[in-house]
């Protein structure tokens, strides 16, 4: 009976660490091996009662006859003799704590997103040097370039009613008499930002409008990255595109270059990319800076502000686009709200992190076993 009555002493104040244990993983989401906590459930059921029966075996201690004990019933107990147990009851707590950490605790805390699909967007920046002329956007004023840039960062990344493109791989190219490759697609976007912030304008020997080269080699850069995915997905299929579309920005009229824009976009259309085209203008009214008259304003002409819209139009309408125009900042962001509703996808997978959190149980186990020697050795020491 007495054997009983210690095993189940040790087995209740071993719950009372368990059932916090308990109450805390609930509450903070804390989760444990399946394996390792059966096997430390089995150990707790086995170690417990060992350490009730050596106990028990250990009370067995040299005996004095008296006379009479009436006068020994009157000795009060001391503090000391009531916790003579509690080294016994630290002993248990420790080896709870252990077989708590045995059980490997552990806490998502962290999701991890991996993007699986997405859309091959290549961005199409005009820099020459008509992108100079001064644009609002949220009433400071700038130059057009530097709109782009700034609209262009908020779509990438995610502002306001922008939700960012993480999972979608961008590319950049900038062109002006030339086409110039700045970024290949990349799912790196900080790193894509730095090459935004690179843009300058076009030097004077360089300055013009192919906006049929800039198309074509777009679209070229966006058949090369869709050809090298399908190549690593035979042996890893990690990520692929579901469509692929092109978002051209220019403030003129084709003027440079080998292709015209319309031979680029079928090109385009062939290869099955999208272009959304924008026509970043003041209307009907042009703006020049020169070195002798200062800034000049002139009518844009009619034949070239339709030649330039028309142009846009019929790239957008062969490919199966989009054609806005932005005479202000504020427009501009509009546009890129709105391509940003229209091309969407939602494909990825989430996996949850998690940090393992046995240290804890461990350093409390420690702890333990320290006040156990430490209580055996001076205050409940027994002598012999």
């Amino acid at each position: 009976m007495r054997f009983v009555r210690w095993l189940v002493r040790n087995l209740i104040a071993a719950l009372v660490v368990l059932i916090p244990f308990g109450i805390i993983a609930y509450f903070t989401g804390l989760q444990f091996s399946g394996t390792s906590a059966i096997v430390a459930l089995s150990l707790f059921a086995i170690v417990i009662p060992l350490l009730a029966l050596g106990f028990s075996r250990g009370r067995r201690t040299a005996s004095v006859r008296f006379s009479s004990l009436e006068n020994v019933k009157k000795v009060r107990p001391t503090a000391r003799y009531r916790v003579r147990h509690f080294p016994l009851l630290v002993r248990v707590l420790a080896v709870t704590c252990f077989l708590i950490a045995f059980a490997m605790p552990r806490k998502g805390d962290e999701t991890t997103t991996v993007s699986t699909r997405g859309i091959a967007i290549q961005m199409v920046v005009d820099h020459s040097g008509s992108m100079r002329q001064e644009m609002r956007l949220q009433r400071w004023p700038m130059s057009r370039l530097d709109a782009v840039k700034r609209v262009f960062k908020d779509f990438v990344l995610g502002s306001g009613e922008l939700r960012g493109r993480k999972n979608d791989m961008i590319g950049l190219t900038s062109f002006a008499a030339f086409v110039e490759d700045n970024c290949p697609l990349t799912l790196d976007h900080d790193n894509l930002i730095n090459f935004v912030d690179a843009i300058d304008f076009a030097a004077r020997h360089e300055d013009g409008t192919a906006i049929g080269d800039a198309i074509y080699h777009a679209a070229l850069s966006l058949i090369s990255a869709e050809g090298l995915l399908k190549e690593a997905g035979r042996q890893e299929n990690e990520y692929s595109i579901e469509s692929k579309i092109m978002i051209l920005l220019t403030d003129g009229e084709n003027n440079a270059g080998l292709k015209t824009p319309a031979e680029a976009a079928r090109f385009a259309q062939e290869n099955e990319i999208k272009i959304y085209t924008i026509l970043i203008s003041s209307g009907a009214v042009r703006t020049i800076d020169t070195d002798l008259f200062g800034r000049i304003q002139f009518p844009f002409g009619d034949f070239e502000h339709e030649q330039a819209v028309r142009d846009m139009k019929q790239v957008a309408d062969i490919t199966g686009g989009r054609f806005e125009e932005a005479t202000s900042g504020e427009a501009l962001q509009n546009i890129y709200r709105t391509i940003d509703r229209l091309e969407r996808t939602e494909f990825e997978q989430k996996f949850l992190r998690y940090h393992e959190r046995f240290q804890f149980p461990v350093f409390a186990g420690l702890s333990f076993l320290v006040l156990e020697i430490i209580l055996r050795t001076t205050w409940l020491r027994r002598v012999p």
